[in-house]
């Protein structure tokens, strides 16, 4: 599936990263431009040494062909291809809120959401809100293409069906998913 990233920065590009290794088409959303050529770079820095010493196949422009990368400012609608949208900004509260808000409304009901926080637990982020079924935590580990752990924090809410996609689409990347409960900080 097409998976939607909102924030370009470490844990954006390392997600970005493990997903345009492993097949996925990815929008990455950031700011601004000069944000967004900041997060290419790194990507296209990272899998060129990947490439070269041998741990991916494949050369640097294929892989960035299935990535695409939107300003903050001009995306309205999660586009419908997209099945699941990862919100990976900066760890503040109310930053984290504004976004998932954003995210949830902007999306298909059928679109997953998945926040990386790890200061606030995810049902103090989407308090309130009657999409919480659809919202899980992913807590990479950074750097996410490197080590191959993800907890699977699921708030009170979250349908079965949301985990056991979740737990499928991480496994698939090659990731050991542990799940977890939703509170602050890494479980491990």
């Amino acid at each position: 599936p097409r998976v939607m990233i909102v924030g370009g920065g470490e844990m954006g590009t390392g997600i970005a990263q493990l997903l345009l290794a492993a097949g996925h088409a990815v929008c990455l959303v950031d700011t601004s431009s000069a944000a967004l050529g900041t997060a290419v770079a790194v990507l296209r820095r990272r899998l060129e040494r990947e490439i070269r010493v041998g741990r991916m196949v494949g050369s640097t422009e294929e892989l960035l062909s299935r990535l695409t990368t939107v300003r903050d400012s001009d995306w309205q609608v999660v586009p419908a291809d997209v099945h699941l949208a990862i919100e990976a900004v900066p760890d503040v509260q109310e930053v984290k809120r504004t976004v998932l808000r954003r995210l949830l409304d902007a999306s298909e009901p059928s679109t997953l959401i998945a926040t990386t926080s790890l200061a606030t637990p995810i049902s103090t982020l989407v308090q309130g809100d009657g999409s919480v079924g659809r919202v899980v935590g992913y807590h990479f580990m950074n750097p996410a293409p490197a080590l191959r752990l993800c907890e699977l924090v699921v708030p009170a809410g979250t349908t079965d069906t949301t985990v056991e996609w979740s737990r499928r689409f991480l496994g698939g990347l090659g990731l050991t998913v542990i799940e977890v409960d939703d509170r602050p900080g890494f479980a491990l």
